[in-house]
């Protein structure tokens, strides 16, 4: 049975029909716009949370410290080197290496993960049995000569092992350590090595290391008896081998705090390139820029050169991906460093 309605009844209905319509297509896209707005509100909260629980709880900064900075040779034009401290020219061998709180710079605390030596040399080099001590020290050089027991006195043992005999020349040797050391930012570190091999197994060209001009920083004792040397060692004046240390920085210990003023970066969080604005730095006409992901890697790095009222330096980022990094800045003696937020 088919109902017809009348003409005015029928208007009514469709009206009512294209008013609810209208009214639930709005309603639709109006929910629609709130949750899309909703949604993106929440991603910018959770990418904010995210970046202050990567302040609060990110792991410390691995970074590479080099003493001198650069790796300076003695002279560039004639590198010296000496077979100290992993040699075994000698049966038992024994170093000793003052490096003063004031050529780390001041970058605060350090655990020390590994120690490196630069080789200038390698001329069938022998696997060799090693001990590796590390101590605080308030000395800056060794005034008189002493025993290899006084220089242990008090020093950790961080390695007891074997060094390597596959070397490559112009290269690190590194050696994990055992046992990481904490080392307190403001004392001087004395590094003592000791090679027990017990006969001279090498030539005197097997293993040389780059060294540096310092003056009574470098103690060496060797016996090529059946028994290490307990005598009085012979303390150098013209070099020191370069050492390098794998560390985890102490998040604490990060300061932007940098010559006359701060080390800033805009704009942070950065994309593409942010400009890093380095302060006026006493007596340092260049700058080192690093740049650390969240666990310790050497993402980028890049010299600059220092003017007298501060140096605006671009840092570019392409090729990152989106987190956090830690940027530090090496000026002469002094470091600085900033978290920078790169959002790509």
């Amino acid at each position: 049975m088919l109902l017809i309605l009348p003409p005015q009844l029928s208007i009514q209905v469709y009206l009512t029909f294209i008013f609810k319509s209208t009214f639930f297509s709005f309603m639709l896209s109006f929910c629609y716009e709130n949750a899309r707005q909703l949604a993106a509100r929440l991603r910018r909260q959770a990418s904010l949370l995210t970046t202050v629980a990567a302040l609060l709880y990110a792991p410390a900064v691995r970074a590479q410290v080099t003493v001198p900075s650069g790796n300076p040779p003695t002279n560039p034009t004639a590198p010296a080197f000496t077979r100290q401290p992993l040699s075994c020219y000698a049966g038992f061998e024994r170093s000793a290496m003052i490096y003063t709180a004031a050529e780390f710079g001041s970058r605060g605390s350090f655990t020390f993960n590994s120690i490196g030596f630069y080789l200038e040399s390698v001329q069938n080099p022998y696997t060799t049995p090693a001990k590796i001590y590390l101590k605080a020290t308030s000395a800056t050089e060794f005034m008189t000569a002493t025993t290899v027991a006084d220089e242990e006195a008090g020093a950790t043992l961080v390695y007891d092992g074997l060094v390597p005999s596959n070397l490559t020349v112009y290269s690190w040797l590194t050696i994990p350590l055992s046992t990481p050391f904490t080392y307190d930012g403001t004392s001087n570190l004395e590094v003592i090595v000791e090679t027990n091999a017990g006969l001279s197994f090498e030539n005197i060209l097997a293993k040389g290391f780059r060294g540096s001009r310092q003056v009574n920083r470098f103690q060496t004792w060797e016996s090529d008896d059946t028994a290490p040397p307990t005598g009085l060692g012979v303390v150098s004046r013209t070099i020191r081998p370069n050492i390098q240390f794998s560390s985890t920085g102490v998040l604490s210990s990060i300061s932007s705090a940098l010559g006359q003023g701060q080390l800033t970066a805009f704009p942070n969080p950065g994309q593409g390139t942010v400009q890093v604005s380095i302060p006026p730095v006493a007596g340092a006409r260049s700058a080192t820029l690093s740049l650390f992901n969240s666990l310790g890697q050497l993402v980028r790095t890049r010299a600059v050169a220092l003017a007298a009222p501060g140096t605006q330096a671009p840092l570019p980022l392409a090729g990152l991906a989106s987190g956090l990094y830690t940027l530090r800045v090496q000026a002469g003696t002094e470091t600085a460093a900033l978290r920078l937020t790169v959002d790509q």
